[in-house]
């Protein structure tokens, strides 16, 4: 038992170890940063939400792993955890308050260079540098909705759609006429065949922008497969109205059983008045 109970103890302490490595390779280089680009918290609530989220995900299966020799040492390993990566994250707060402050740029150009960096690393297919540097954007600007969504089409890219779900969800609920987020969430729902969700998604978009052909597109899309026939229906009458040569008229006018606008397809607006003159 002894020999278990040591084995169970090193196991531990090895657990975190690695958990600190992870947690340190997550957070900006506390010494390579540029002063130019360090940033200054003005909130850290959602990006410390983000990370933490991120984090847990990262080391939750290698602590389960470990907890199945430890048992009740799990929960040890889990709040010491917490303690550590607290103290981390207070380090990183300082050090870059104290590099933003003999910064001449201002945040909102800086928040604009990191964004363009992190383009660029996308580009060239360096995804962990790219998420870095859309982090680094998050942490000096936590409400910028446009860090969010480069964060959220990165995640995407690496294929890691849980966290393109946050980042867009973040971007969605701080500005909740963010169209381009709201579409996003709404095809991540179509791509997991949640049709009710991708219906929810696309239908807050289109309260933003109701005449928008590909929005109504997706829409109508999304509420015939959520048998929502009647709102796809009323749907359909605006698409005819505002982008009258969509090729996909016919097939939805089929699906929902409608009249056939083959014949009979309405002209827009503006061609409409002309007529009427």
């Amino acid at each position: 038992m002894i020999v278990v109970e040591i084995i169970a103890i090193v196991a531990l302490i090895l657990s975190l170890v690695v958990m600190a490595a992870v947690l340190f390779s997550k957070i900006p280089n506390l010494r390579l940063i540029d002063p130019m680009t360090a940033p200054e918290r003005r909130d850290q609530a959602l990006k410390q939400e983000l990370m933490r989220q991120r984090l847990e995900r990262e080391s939750a299966e290698h602590l389960a792993r470990i907890s199945a020799v430890t048992g009740k040492g799990w929960a040890v390993a889990r709040d010491a955890f917490r303690r550590v990566a607290g103290r981390l994250v207070a380090m990183e707060r300082k050090y870059l308050d104290e590099q933003r402050a003999g910064s001449g740029l201002g945040s909102a150009e800086i928040v604009t260079l990191l964004l363009d960096e992190g383009a660029e690393f996308e580009r060239a297919g360096e995804y962990q540098q790219a998420e870095k540097k859309f982090v680094e954007a998050i942490t000096l600007s936590p409400k910028s909705v446009a860090a969010y969504m480069a964060l959220g089409s990165l995640y995407l890219d690496m294929k890691q759609v849980d966290e393109a779900k946050e980042s867009y969800s973040f971007a969605a609920k701080l500005n909740p006429h963010e169209v381009a987020a709201l579409m996003a969430l709404g095809q991540i729902a179509t791509d997991e065949a949640d049709h009710e969700q991708a219906f929810t998604w696309f239908g807050r978009a289109r309260a933003v922008q109701p005449n928008n052909p590909k929005l109504l597109d997706a829409f109508i899309s999304s509420a015939i497969a959520a048998e929502k026939t009647e709102v796809a229906a009323e749907a359909l009458e605006v698409l005819v109205e505002v982008n009258p040569e969509n090729g996909k008229i016919e097939e939805y006018a089929r699906e929902l059983g409608v009249e056939s606008f083959e014949t009979k397809k309405r002209p827009t607006r503006a061609k409409a008045k002309k007529e009427t003159k």
